[in-house]
């Protein structure tokens, strides 16, 4: 007998090909190779995006240290994420599936509205309080951003579909994580890098 973990490594057509005249349907079939699928495509799909993006951002910035910068936001929200689903035990479907991607296209606009901010004039030029300065509007258009953004995609999650639901709960999971991680990784480093 296969443990819980072992069911996932392969779908339940190839479980039973050696029975002769065995042919398994039904919803818990179906939902059962749909996992497979999310669990093996999911790393490559997010790993596309994330290269996708990065090339973009080459491209925007034309600096390495800004690029990885304006990357990190998603970076953190996207781990957090996976360690919410993990801890509350939500699993992936087909509909949350979605939030992935989506989340890097939403949660990098965050990193760079902040390096944006931060470029406008060379912040090494410039002392403490005048970068706070600098980085303050941007802040501030961030978390309005940030909070319409939950709003819409949180709504979701008061819906009485179950999956609609987990992409709900997904997003605004994701959204909070990239806020946090933008406001409390890349602002320091910003501070750390005029230090240097």
């Amino acid at each position: 007998m296969e443990g819980p973990v072992a069911r996932f490594e392969r779908p339940v057509a190839v479980a039973v090909r050696d029975v002769n005249g065995a042919t398994l349907t039904g919803m818990s079939v179906l939902n059962h190779d749909t996992e497979f699928a999310v669990r093996r495509d999911l790393p490559r799909l997010v790993l596309f995006a994330m290269v996708v993006v990065a090339l973009y951002l080459a491209v925007h910035f034309r600096d390495l240290t800004d690029c990885l910068l304006a990357v990190l936001p998603a970076l953190f929200g996207l781990t957090c994420l996976l360690a919410f689903m993990r801890l509350s035990g939500q699993k992936l479907n087909m509909v949350n599936l979605v939030a992935f991607p989506l989340l890097i296209g939403i949660d990098v606009d965050y990193g760079i509205f902040i390096i944006s901010a931060a470029r406008r004039r060379d912040i090494r030029q410039l002392n403490r309080d005048a970068i706070a300065q600098r980085l303050l509007p941007a802040v501030a258009a961030v978390t309005l951003c940030a909070a319409t953004t939950l709003l819409g995609f949180g709504s979701l999650a008061f819906t009485s579909v179950p999956a609609v639901r987990s992409l709900g709960v997904a997003v605004g999971a994701g959204i909070v994580s990239c806020v946090i991680g933008g406001f409390f990784l890349v602002v320091p480093l910003l501070f750390i890098r005029k230090m240097r």
